[in-house]
């Protein structure tokens, strides 16, 4: 019971995400009971690819949540997400490159 009112009010999609961002920083891993911190932007990150986000669409999201850069981000954002690729962290669709 406590799972169904946890998952209500959220949208099929954002149920299914296995990864949950707690305080902005703490990451825990609902498929694999992993749990661990990230930067700030780190954490965002992750979550922004299991949101469906693009690759452009997380930098551009960055860039006005930290107030860094385009190029910073960009920088940012690529070196991250290969990262996460190489952890098996990533959603199909962003580990296909798609």
């Amino acid at each position: 019971m406590k799972s169904s009112a946890r998952s209500a009010g959220k949208t099929p999609a954002e149920r299914d995400i296995p990864i949950q961002v707690f305080r902005e920083r703490f990451v825990f891993n609902r498929r694999t009971g992993a749990f661990f911190t990230s930067s700030r932007e780190g954490a965002f990150i992750l979550e922004a690819a299991w949101r469906g986000l693009s690759r452009e669409e997380i930098e551009k999201e960055v860039a006005l949540k930290f107030g860094v850069s385009a190029a910073v981000a960009m920088s940012d954002t690529e070196r991250f997400l290969l990262r996460l690729k190489e952890m098996h962290l990533l959603p199909e669709q962003m580990r296909a490159g798609k």
